[in-house]
């Protein structure tokens, strides 16, 4: 579906969700309008963001370092989503085994059984000068690192915004970073800068797969007509996948393989919670497995 209705059709969910379930009746604000939406908890309030076994996010090893966006307290935050997946699974070696299994079964990723999980955090920065975060990160102790770009609302996966303050700022950066970047990619050797920046943020992650170790996976709703799109158009999907160290996976799959994982663990209400705030509007095992046949 487009975009713009996938949108409304989550916020309308969300804003019920405010109500009913965490019981919060005042609308927030979002910082750039100054507007009330009854999608957004009051800031004060945004802790309430946090699933219960997510919280304190404190107590995983990984959280001070966290940079939080300024719509963290939106209940749509493709962050605050991320780190409710993940940040429960990181804090003990049952969970961190559970994790391992689930890129397995999900990514197109191949590592051995006796690999292990040795880092994982949220907000990883490759390189402090280009400044690019990835929303999650892991390394194996066999050598692999994987990468996260993580999405729900947003209308796509990020483009260059021309700066009237500094007009050749993508052209400075081009030659500063993503041209010697992107001549080091597995992939992207000799890709132009007109072509890079058409699908920038998608591009900009692949650049940083450099050798066989290391993968990229793209995670959103196959919903969201306009991530679909974008990913048709330049790293496809796996039935007809592009290149071998990128994923392109639905949240839909992703929760419905957590929950099977965790069937018997301390962590299948955690899931199942998390289905019920971010993926609970209707969409039936059959139409799941036709998104997944078509892509």
């Amino acid at each position: 579906m487009k975009s713009t209705a996938f949108k409304q059709m989550v916020l309308e969910h969300l804003s019920t969700y405010k109500n009913e379930v965490l019981g919060i009746s005042n609308n927030g604000m979002w910082k750039n309008n100054r507007f009330q939406y009854s999608h957004i908890l009051p800031e004060n309030l945004k802790e309430l963001n946090f699933l219960p076994m997510t919280s304190p996010i404190e107590a995983v090893h990984t959280a001070p370092n966290i940079s939080f966006h300024s719509g963290a307290h939106h209940l749509n935050s493709s962050q605050i989503m991320c780190i409710n997946f993940f940040a429960p699974l990181l804090r003990d070696a049952e969970g961190l085994s559970i994790l391992k299994e689930i890129i397995k079964k999900e990514t197109l990723i191949k590592f051995t059984d006796e690999a292990t999980i040795v880092k994982a955090c949220f907000e990883y920065e490759p390189d402090e000068k280009e400044g690019t975060n990835f929303d999650f990160y892991m390394e194996l102790s066999t050598g692999e690192r994987i990468l996260f770009e993580i999405k729900y609302t947003e209308s796509g996966f990020g483009s260059i915004h021309k700066d009237k303050n500094n007009p050749n700022k993508y052209d400075d950066k081009w030659e500063k970073h993503y041209d010697q970047q992107t001549n080091k990619s597995l992939y992207l050797k000799g890709i132009s800068k007109e072509d890079f920046y058409k699908n920038y943020q998608i591009w900009r992650n692949v650049s940083y797969i450099v050798n066989d170790s290391d993968y990229v996976v793209f995670l959103f709703s196959y919903l969201n007509n306009s991530h679909v799109q974008e990913i048709q158009k330049t790293v496809g999907f796996s039935k007809k996948q592009k290149y071998a160290n990128v994923s392109s996976l639905c949240w839909y799959s992703f929760i419905r393989t957590a929950l099977a994982l965790t069937k018997d663990s301390k962590y299948y209400f955690h899931f199942h919670l998390f289905k019920e705030k971010y993926l609970k509007f209707t969409i039936s095992v059959d139409e799941m497995t036709n998104l997944e046949k078509l892509y």
